[in-house]
C-alpha cells in the first residue's frame, strides 16, 4: 500500500502529469509547465528549443481567479511565488525557470504516446510540437494512472481548499 510520502515522492518526481491530468478530469482548467531554460533536451532543424520539465500543475479556476494545485497543495497562480517554491523543492536556479501555459491538447504533445491509446483516451488531436516520440519529456501514462490521480482526495478537493505548500519544510535543518 502505498503511503501519502510514496505518493507525495511519486507525484514529485516524474509523474506529476499524470496527477495534473487527474485534477483536470476532475475539475477542468489548464496547465502550467515549468521548464528549465538551462537544460535542453532537443533541437529542432530550424533551432528551436526543448527544455526538460522541472514540474506541472493544473491551474484551477475558483471564485476569485485562479489556483495551481499539485499534490502538496495549491497555491495563487503567481510565477514568482511559483518560481521560488521550485527552486527550494528542487533545486533548479530562479533565472532558468520558465513557465508555459498548456492546454490538454499541448500538454499530451509532451507526453511519450507512440501507439496513440493516451489521445484516444482523452479524446483529443495533439498539435505537433516538433518533438519525435523518443524526445518527449514525460513518460508516457495510461487511463488507470490519470483515473488514480482523479480518485485521490488530494485531486478531488474544492479547488482553493487545500493548504499552500511550505517549500522550506522539506529542506534539511542546518
Amino acid at each position: 500500500m502505498l503511503t501519502p510520502d510514496d505518493l507525495r515522492y511519486f507525484y514529485a518526481h516524474g509523474q506529476c502529469h499524470a496527477f495534473a491530468l487527474g485534477c483536470h478530469a476532475v475539475h477542468g482548467g489548464d496547465f502550467v509547465v515549468a521548464f528549465d531554460a538551462g537544460e535542453v533536451i532537443a533541437t529542432e532543424r530550424d533551432g528551436g528549443e526543448h527544455h526538460a520539465v522541472i514540474h506541472i500543475l493544473a491551474r484551477i479556476e475558483v471564485p476569485d481567479g485562479l489556483v495551481l494545485r499539485d499534490y502538496e497543495g495549491d497555491r495563487p497562480d503567481d510565477p514568482d511565488v511559483l518560481r521560488e517554491e521550485l527552486h527550494f523543492r528542487y533545486g533548479v536556479w530562479r533565472e532558468d525557470i520558465m513557465f508555459e501555459e498548456l492546454c490538454l491538447g499541448e500538454l499530451a504533445a509532451l507526453i511519450e504516446d507512440r501507439n496513440g491509446k493516451l489521445r484516444r483516451h482523452l479524446k483529443i488531436e495533439v498539435p505537433h510540437r516538433g518533438l519525435r516520440h523518443v524526445d518527449r519529456p514525460l513518460i508516457g501514462i495510461g487511463a488507470g494512472e490519470i483515473a488514480f490521480a482523479a480518485a485521490l482526495d488530494e485531486a478531488k478537493a474544492p479547488p482553493g481548499t487545500r493548504g499552500f505548500p511550505d517549500p522550506a519544510a522539506d529542506m534539511p535543518s542546518p
